[in-house]
C-alpha cells in the first residue's frame, strides 16, 4: 500500500512520472479493513483528478485489476464511479455507462430530468413531448404526488400537444381539483395519493361516498355548489334528492336537529329550503319519485306506533301541497304523461289526507287521538262519522258521507268494518244514515232536544245496522 501511495504521489507531483509502476502496484493491492475508508475517500478521487489530468487512464486501471482478478479493488472503483457519474448526452461512452449502471435506457435520465439538460430546450416539441412522458410517468405511479403535477402542468407548453394529451392534462387537474375539495371534507388519514387514484376511476360522488361520511349535513351545500361548478347535472340531481330525504328524515324520523326544530323561524327556513330544492330539480322523474318517497315518510313506523306527530304531519303535508301546486301553476309535466298522471294521483291524497287531519283536530282532539294522530287519520269512513256523532259533530259527519260518496257508490254486498265489530250491509242502513244527519242539520239549530235525540238515534242505529228500529224513528222525526 506504501509504495501504491508513493508512486500516486510522484504522478501528481511530477509531470514526467511514468505511470506503469502506477498500475503494477494497484493491481497487486490487497486492501484490508483498515485501509479501506482512506482508499475510497482519498485516494480514489485523487485517481479521479488524474484521470482528467489525462496523466492515468481508467481503461487501464480496469484491464490491470482484471488482469491480475483483483476484483475487490475494482468493486471499489465501480462503487465510486457510479457514485459521481454524471450523463453526458453527447458522449456515447457516457450514455453506455448509464445503461451499466442503472439497467436502464439513457432516455429516463431525460425524462426524469428534462430541466437537468438545457441544451435540449432548442428542441422545443421534443423538450415538450420529454415533459409530458415525465408528467404521465407520475400519474400512473402508485404514490402520485399531486403538488409536483400541478406544478408540471404549468410548465408544459399546451399548444405543442395533440388534443388527446390536451384532454388528458385536464382530466388530470380536474382530479387534483377533486382531490383538494375532498381534503377540506374526509378524514385527514386519507392521502392524496389514494383519493387521486380512487377520482381518476370515479366521479366525485363515488369518491366521496368512498372515504367521507355523506350523512353529516354539515358539507351538503359546499357539495351541491361543487357539482353545480363542474356543471354534472345527474351528480346534481342524485345529491340534491339524497339532500331532501336526509334532511327530511332526520327532521321527521331522527329527531336530529333537537332544539333547533322547536324554533319556528328554523322551521320555516327548513321548509323552504326543501321546497325550493325539489321545484328546482331538473330530473323530473326523479322528483315525482321524490314526491312520492316523501308522503310515504308520514307512514314510517316505530314499532307499533306511527313516528310522525301533528306538527311532522302538518309540515310535510303542507310542503307537499305547496310544491304540487307550484309545479302545476307552472306546468312542468305534460299533461298525459306518466309523471303528470302520478302527481294527479298524489295530490289527490294529500287534499284527503288534509282533511282527515282536519277532521279529527277539530272534532276529537285528546291527548290519545295527539299521540295516535296517524291511526285515527286512516280510520275507515265508519269511524270517522262515528267519532263525529260521538261529538255532536253532525256537519262533519254529514261531510264525512258526501266526501266518500256513499249515496251513489254503496251497494247491498258492500261491507265496511267498524269498531266494535259491527257491518253495515244494505242500503237502508246507509241511506238512513244519510237521511237523519240531513234532519240533525236541519234541527240542530232549533234546539229541539227530543227530535235531535231522535235523529242522532236513527245515525247511531244506521250505523249498528238496526235497519227496522231506524226507520220507524225516521218516519216519527218525518212526521
Amino acid at each position: 500500500m506504501e509504495q501504491l501511495v508513493t508512486s500516486l504521489d510522484k504522478l501528481l507531483k511530477y509531470k514526467n512520472e511514468d505511470p506503469s509502476r502506477f498500475y503494477t502496484y494497484l493491481s497487486d493491492l490487497v486492501l484490508t479493513e483498515n485501509d479501506e475508508t482512506h482508499f475510497v475517500e482519498s485516494f480514489i478521487p485523487k485517481v479521479y483528478y488524474l484521470y482528467d489530468k489525462q496523466i492515468l487512464r481508467k481503461d487501464i486501471v480496469y484491464l490491470s485489476l482484471l488482469a491480475c482478478e483483483n476484483h475487490t479493488v475494482l468493486n471499489k472503483f465501480i462503487e465510486y464511479d457510479k457514485s459521481v457519474f454524471v450523463l453526458n448526452i453527447q458522449d456515447p461512452v457516457s450514455l453506455f455507462d448509464y445503461y451499466i449502471y442503472e439497467k436502464k435506457h439513457w432516455i429516463y435520465e431525460i425524462v426524469n430530468n428534462p430541466d437537468a439538460y438545457p441544451k435540449l430546450a432548442a428542441f422545443k416539441t421534443i423538450y415538450n413531448k420529454l415533459k409530458m412522458i415525465k408528467y404521465i410517468t407520475v400519474t400512473n405511479s402508485p404514490d402520485v404526488d399531486i403538488d409536483c403535477l400541478h406544478a408540471m402542468s404549468s410548465q408544459i407548453n399546451v399548444e405543442l400537444l395533440e388534443d388527446f394529451w390536451k384532454f388528458y392534462i385536464d382530466q388530470v387537474n380536474s382530479f387534483i381539483d377533486v382531490v383538494r375539495f375532498c381534503k377540506k371534507i374526509v378524514p385527514t388519514d386519507v392521502s392524496s395519493s389514494r383519493l387521486f387514484i380512487c377520482a381518476s376511476q370515479n366521479c366525485l360522488l363515488d369518491t366521496l361516498s368512498t372515504y367521507a361520511d355523506l350523512s353529516d349535513m354539515t358539507h351538503w351545500e359546499e357539495i351541491l355548489e361543487k357539482l353545480r361548478s363542474e356543471g354534472n347535472a345527474d351528480q346534481l340531481n342524485v345529491f340534491t334528492g339524497f339532500v331532501i330525504m336526509a334532511t327530511l328524515i332526520n327532521f321527521l324520523i331522527r329527531d336530529s336537529y333537537r332544539s333547533a326544530s322547536l324554533k319556528k323561524d328554523f322551521v320555516n327556513s327548513l321548509f323552504d329550503c326543501v321546497k325550493s330544492k325539489l321545484i328546482e330539480l331538473q330530473d323530473k322523474k326523479l322528483q315525482i319519485e321524490l314526491l312520492e318517497n316523501i308522503f310515504y315518510l308520514l307512514f314510517n313506523r316505530h314499532g307499533n306506533d306511527f313516528t310522525c306527530k301533528e306538527k311532522e304531519v302538518r309540515f310535510v303535508l303542507f310542503l307537499l301541497k305547496a310544491v304540487i301546486e307550484e309545479l302545476k301553476l307552472k306546468r312542468v309535466y305534460e299533461k298525459n304523461s306518466n309523471e303528470h298522471e302520478r302527481l294527479e294521483n298524489l295530490n289527490v291524497h294529500v287534499v284527503d289526507i288534509l282533511w282527515r287531519l282536519d277532521l279529527i283536530v277539530n272534532t276529537k282532539m285528546t291527548p290519545k287521538v295527539e299521540e295516535q294522530l296517524l291511526s285515527y287519520m286512516l280510520a275507515p269512513p265508519e269511524s270517522l262519522i262515528h267519532i263525529c256523532l260521538k261529538r255532536e259533530n253532525f256537519e262533519r259527519a254529514y261531510e264525512v258521507i258526501e266526501l266518500v260518496g256513499w249515496y251513489s257508490t254503496f251497494s247491498p254486498s258492500s261491507v265496511w268494518k267498524i269498531p266494535g265489530g259491527f257491518c253495515m250491509k244494505n242500503v237502508f242502513a246507509s241511506s238512513m244514515l244519510c237521511r237523519g244527519l240531513q234532519i240533525l242539520q236541519q234541527q240542530q239549530q232549533q234546539h229541539q232536544p227530543e227530535i235531535l235525540y231522535q235523529s242522532c238515534t236513527i245515525c247511531r242505529f244506521a250505523i249498528y245496522d238496526l235497519s227496522d228500529t231506524s226507520t220507524d224513528l225516521l218516519e216519527q222525526v218525518e212526521d
